[in-house]
């Protein structure tokens, strides 16, 4: 793999350090700022194994971000040389940032691959890595480059691999490391909408786990202070076949749900296809971009074919313009 200087490094990670939260202040060492810690960055040649070669064959850039705690002794990052050639784009303000977040195994860098008509790794035996880039040779109507922002799920299983076992410490061990996990996939969710000009959340059938997601979001969308992305929340309903099961989960759970009210998107009623327009809560959202709700079904089914075109045109229509 390629290796880059110290100095590049911290240049393209500064915009992370000044968006870090009060959860990642507990990882500081005594007297010694992130900043500083972040100097000590060191990039590691590597010959990667066999699933890190395919998934830097479809992704220009990897940050294996693993833990927030290890930016003490530096993550290991991953370049080809597309990622080589494009990183400084990512400080241009012309380029567009297409980010997407959502729990393990819920179809993300599918739907991404999908929107961005770019094809990236997906499907259960392909893990993304913490951090994935990728910078699709394309470019938009408008003239606009394109980046995608894509991560590793959430809520995946701590590994016994990552518990250094010892005898009647394996509980404590364990609490230990789910707490690093959550800091360091809060870590990386506010990342990416901080990062964003649209956002994906990508969900399956509505979990109170997702609710959760979703709500986090939302409160670190309203912090930040300029351009605001658009959020599209996505209901990838992948075992619904029929538009009748899609349309009993519409109604008996997305109107449903205690965590956002949503209303009927207006379009031409012979467009097939359907989506909804969350309304804020309280006051200090009404200026917030609009967060839309979408349906993708089992692509080779009659729900499918009915959802997923108006979908996935709904989503191109604003940032192709």
């Amino acid at each position: 793999m390629l290796s880059y200087s110290k100095n590049d490094l911290i240049h393209y990670f500064q915009k992370i350090i000044s968006e870090k939260n009060k959860e990642i202040e507990k990882y500081k060492l005594k007297n010694k700022s992130l900043e500083e810690k972040l100097s000590k960055i060191i990039i590691i040649r590597q010959s990667p194994d066999e699933d890190n070669k395919k998934q830097i064959n479809f992704y220009d850039i990897i940050v294996h971000i693993d833990s927030v705690k290890d930016i003490s002794k530096g993550w290991k990052i991953e370049m080809n040389e597309n990622g080589k050639k494009n990183y400084e784009e990512f400080k241009n303000e012309n380029i567009l940032k297409l980010g997407v977040i959502g729990n393990a195994n819920k179809g993300k860098s599918h739907l991404l691959s999908k929107i961005s008509k770019i094809n990236l790794p997906s499907g259960m035996t392909i893990k993304t890595e913490g951090l994935s880039i990728k910078y699709p040779e394309i470019q938009l109507k408008n003239k606009r480059k394109i980046v995608l922002l894509d991560s590793a799920g959430f809520e995946t299983p701590v590994l016994i691999s990552d518990i250094i076992s010892r005898k009647n410490e394996s509980n404590e061990l364990f609490k230990e490391k789910s707490r690093e996990k959550l800091i360091t996939e809060l870590f990386l969710q506010n990342y990416i909408v901080n990062n964003s000009d649209i956002l994906l959340v990508v969900v399956d059938c509505l979990s109170y786990s997702e609710q959760k997601l979703l709500m986090k979001i939302k409160k670190e969308r309203e912090r930040v202070k300029e351009r605001k992305p658009l959020l599209y929340v996505i209901h990838n309903l992948k075992t619904y076949i029929t538009i009748e099961q899609v349309q009993d989960y519409i109604n008996k759970t997305l109107l449903k749900s205690a965590t956002f009210k949503l209303v009927l998107g207006n379009k031409d009623p012979n467009e097939k296809g359907i989506f909804f327009c969350e309304i804020p809560n309280d006051k200090k959202a009404k200026n917030e971009p609009a967060i839309y709700h979408l349906i993708y079904a089992n692509e080779d089914s009659e729900a499918g074919k009915y959802y997923n075109p108006f979908t996935l045109k709904f989503i191109e229509q604003y940032y192709n313009y």
